[in-house]
């Protein structure tokens, strides 16, 4: 099981890594030349998001509903959790400037403007999925150093 854990945090990490780097150079109008190959990221989210939805749940089982994130992620450590809350905060702020700033009509064209709206979610998402199955491996780790 540990296996698969490591896995699936590879990939989310390698999914942030490539999220944040796409979002970098569509902010700095960029084009990667990969045109719609850009949302197999958004595939990937849902590769990582699975198993990190039922390792989460796992984690908080038999936890009051308010305390859902806090056990989930309590393998973490802080700078992890401000990472993840970091980027949630900000794709909510990019998608407010995505939808209320976006000038251009779009015919298409996978565009940086286009590749920056959806690429600040991705960041969260791959964010997420690390933290919480980071947090898993920890959880596991320090229970066996118990026994």
């Amino acid at each position: 099981m540990a296996a698969f854990l490591y896995l699936f945090i590879f990939i989310s990490a390698g999914g942030l890594i490539l999220s944040l780097v796409v979002h970098i150079c569509a902010l700095l109008g960029i084009d990667l030349g990969l045109g719609q190959k850009v949302f197999g990221l958004h595939i990937g989210i849902f590769l990582v998001w699975i198993p990190t939805v039922l390792v989460a749940n796992n984690l908080s089982k038999d936890c009051r509903r308010s305390d859902y994130w806090k056990v989930a992620l309590r393998g973490c450590p802080g700078w992890m959790k401000k990472m993840t809350y970091g980027f949630f905060g900000y794709a909510i702020v990019n998608f407010i400037f995505f939808m209320f700033f976006s000038t251009k009509v779009h015919t298409g064209s996978v565009t940086p403007e286009i590749i920056r709206g959806f690429s600040g979610h991705w960041m969260a998402f791959y964010s997420a999925a690390l933290v919480v199955l980071y947090s898993a491996t920890q959880v596991k780790n320090a229970e066996r150093l118990k026994e």
